[in-house]
């Protein structure tokens, strides 16, 4: 897969396209679900065999799975910080 600059800005701002479109959305999942179908439409109109094109959004699921999981890391990792930056006491240490 090629090189993507993916920000939590970049992000937002799809998001709030999603919403803009659609008023009734407030669930993550639903943008998500957006998010999909504009990957179905985009390899819909696309010239490629089928079996290429299937391939393709498997990668894609694959890759999705991994941003997912980076970004849980991160969160983890981000909460793990703030509580000992404030100093919560843990036995032991």
């Amino acid at each position: 897969m090629s090189q993507i600059n993916l920000s939590a800005q970049l992000v937002r701002k799809i998001e709030n396209i999603i919403k803009e479109h659609d008023e009734s959305v407030e669930d993550p999942g639903i943008v998500a679900q957006y998010l999909a179908a504009v990957t179905g439409f985009l390899l819909g109109e696309v010239d490629m065999p089928k079996p290429r094109k299937a391939e393709l959004l498997e990668q894609l699921k694959q890759f999705s799975q991994y941003v997912c999981d980076d970004v849980e890391g991160k969160k983890a990792t981000q909460i793990s910080e703030n509580e000992e930056a404030m100093g919560v006491w843990k036995p032991g240490s």
